[in-house]
């Protein structure tokens, strides 16, 4: 678990970090639009691997319906996410 932790983070400053999108993206400038998404995106993953550490964490104590909790915060994450980018999609 803390290595998806670790890879989900550090998709996250990937995706967050203007720097290096625009050495992603190459030699295209980036619309505002792409700008947008790739922060929602690169937020969500910094969320969910928040939610994974958590779970890490708190796996070494003996909680009742830890995982059916974690578990609900992940999809009400999501659809934060996807409403977030229904939001920006939808704009002109």
């Amino acid at each position: 678990m803390i290595f998806s932790f670790v890879l989900f983070f550090i998709l996250s400053q990937c995706f967050c970090s203007p720097g290096i999108c625009r050495l992603i993206a190459g030699e295209k400038e980036l619309t505002q639009k792409e700008v947008w998404i790739s922060d929602a995106f690169g937020t969500y993953l910094r969320a969910v691997a928040f939610l994974i550490f958590l779970l890490w964490t708190l796996s070494f104590f003996s909680i009742p319906y830890l995982y059916q909790g974690a578990s609900i915060l992940f999809l009400f994450v999501t659809f934060l996410f996807l409403k977030k980018m229904i939001k920006i999609l939808n704009l002109q």
